[in-house]
């Protein structure tokens, strides 16, 4: 937590930390966007239309239940090493995706992804509760915003010509470059965060859980989402999963 009467740091530690926090944010965002034109080709190439939809659906499930796990493990063991995990996760599985040589490991190496980028974007935001003082939060958080608004307009354009003149390998290889520059700036920079001085005491059951519920639950909503009723046998067994583990948890 943020002392109201600490100083604040120096501005240009502010900025290299922004700056590394911004891209990271930028990368777990257009990586929601940027696949989805590249689909046709990835079906082309590996023949299969099974799994398809779980290129994208995998990333977001994964992501989605990633974020409040990665929220508690930082106020355990400290925020620098949950981001600069996520980071190197993310950028290693977007290598992964790259050289995927069937749908299976294509769709792997997404779920891969998206826990990475479920660290990036949760921890990047409560590491700005811990640099910047409480006045001035909304405009870094503004800026935060500004990076979804972008990566939904530069995703499909950068996949559409990446997969027309290069590769659809190439949607994901972006990623290296920009995910290894973000760790080496985030590793440099990320000095100085609050680091908890108490034993970790962590809920397994609560977190097993957790996991659990909002999984089958996400992945009842995509069932939907992908054509099936929603009294389909899979989507009222996997809802009701979710209702009996989350009421548990």
């Amino acid at each position: 937590m943020t002392d109201l009467n600490q100083p604040d740091p120096p501005k240009p530690a502010i900025r290299s930390v922004l700056i590394a926090l911004m891209l990271a944010i930028f990368l777990g965002a257009l990586d929601q966007t940027i696949v989805a034109v590249s689909m046709p080709a990835i079906s082309a190439q590996f023949k299969d239309v099974s799994l398809l939809a779980w290129v994208i659906s995998g990333y977001m499930v994964a992501m989605t239940v990633a974020v409040p796990i990665y929220g508690k493990l930082g106020d355990l063991y400290g925020r620098r090493k949950l981001m600069l995990f996520g980071m190197g996760l993310f950028t290693v599985a977007s290598l992964f995706c790259g050289m995927a040589q069937s749908m299976e490991q294509l769709v792997l190496a997404r779920i891969l992804q998206g826990i990475g980028a479920g660290g990036m974007i949760s921890v990047s935001q409560a590491i700005i509760g811990d640099i910047v003082p409480p006045r001035e939060r909304g405009r870094y958080q503004g800026y935060f915003s500004s990076m979804y608004a972008v990566a939904s307009v530069a995703g499909p354009v950068l996949g559409g010509y990446r997969t027309e003149y290069l590769s659809w390998r190439w949607v994901f290889l972006i990623n290296l470059p920009l995910g290894l520059g973000a760790w080496l700036v985030a590793n440099r920079t990320l000095v100085g965060l609050p680091v908890p001085q108490r034993k970790p005491i962590i809920d397994y059951l609560g977190t097993l859980l957790m996991i659990i519920g909002l999984t089958a639950l996400l992945l009842g909503i995509t069932e939907v989402g992908q054509g099936h009723s929603w009294r389909s046998t899979e989507v009222l067994g996997l809802l009701g999963c979710a209702v009996a583990v989350l009421a548990g948890f």
